[in-house]
């Protein structure tokens, strides 16, 4: 894993270690919690739930930890479980053990697709380089869908067909794992591709390809799969 998004990670994961000290704090000044104590406690769940599903996959073994415990009845012995799961996280960040050979051999074949593209545009094959690095991204679409638990498949009365990219970047977006602005940058690029592939050469620029190549390589940094 990039060193920078590793670091981000811990920063995050670091937050959630301040807020629980709060709630520690709170529990140990007032025995009983008041309306103000249950929504800092729902604040931290919500949080760390959202964090571990963004850092290590909904289908991680710390993801189903959190879910196993989020179906006890009682809020209070949930959360000390929770932090726990937040430190053991960072512990594995800190090491670096949570990235996964697959992941590893993703990012790299990825990343070898995506200088190919930049090696067509510096050699002036705008279209072809659009074709190569939009290939890389609906490739990398459907890894984060397969690491998240996303269908990348569509049911039909014959046999079952693959996604389209646009579609795999709406439900990614519609579970939380891309947000607004990736899921607009996404269909750009995308779109510039579908022209490449169509011959529509006169729909975009090589420098817009050149800002696609960019974006998908940082893409697939911030968003390993």
């Amino acid at each position: 894993m990039e060193r920078a998004i590793r670091e981000k990670f811990i920063e995050q994961l670091d937050a959630l270690a301040s807020k629980w000290s709060r709630l520690v704090e709170i529990t140990l000044r007032k025995p009983r919690y008041d309306y103000i104590d249950i929504a800092v406690i729902y604040e931290f769940l919500t949080l760390a739930k959202s964090t571990i599903e963004q850092i290590a996959g909904k289908n991680s073994r710390y993801a189903k930890e959190v879910a196993s415990i989020e179906a006890g009845d009682y809020l209070d012995p949930k959360i000390a479980p929770i932090a726990g799961i937040v430190t053991a996280l960072r512990s594995a960040l800190q090491a670096d053990f949570l990235e996964t050979a697959s992941e590893l051999i993703h990012g790299e074949l990825f990343s070898d697709f995506v200088e190919m593209a930049q090696h067509l545009l510096d050699e002036g094959y705008k279209d072809p380089a659009a074709v190569v690095v939009g290939a890389a991204l609906e490739s990398h679409l459907r890894q984060l869908c397969v690491k998240h638990g996303i269908e990348t498949e569509v049911s039909s009365s014959k046999d079952p067909r693959a996604k389209k990219a646009e579609r795999m970047n709406q439900d990614l977006a519609k579970e939380g794992v891309l947000g607004k602005g990736d899921k607009k940058s996404v269909t750009a690029w995308l779109d510039i591709r579908n022209n490449a592939a169509h011959g529509n050469f006169d729909k975009y620029s090589a420098e817009q390809v050149k800002v696609m190549i960019m974006g998908v390589r940082d893409f697939i940094l911030r968003m390993p799969a």
